[in-house]
């Protein structure tokens, strides 16, 4: 495999990494992406919405900091050094 091609990542790959590096995936086409108002707690979420039901989230403390993440419908790919997320039925046309 060429180290220049898209690598996918399983679920158990993202899920060991640390929440700092959680926070860095970029998005690939999402159809919405935005940020809750703070809850009662403080907490807040960034969220990545993708066609077809596709969801990642990365949920914050009150400080600001991730401390968890959420993922449904979506694929994972290792791409020129960075993880991408994008919706689980997207397709490459390279």
């Amino acid at each position: 495999m060429n180290e220049d091609e898209p690598r996918e990542l399983s679920l158990a790959e993202i899920d060991v990494l640390s929440m700092q590096a959680i926070d860095q995936i970029m998005a690939r086409l999402p159809v919405r992406d935005y940020r809750t108002p703070k809850a009662d707690d403080d907490s807040s979420s960034h969220i990545l919405e993708f066609g077809q039901g596709g969801r990642f989230e990365v949920i914050y403390d009150r400080e600001g900091r991730p401390v968890d993440f959420r993922a449904d419908r979506v694929r994972f790919e290792l791409l020129a050094s960075r993880i991408v997320v994008t919706g689980a039925s997207s397709r490459r046309f390279d």
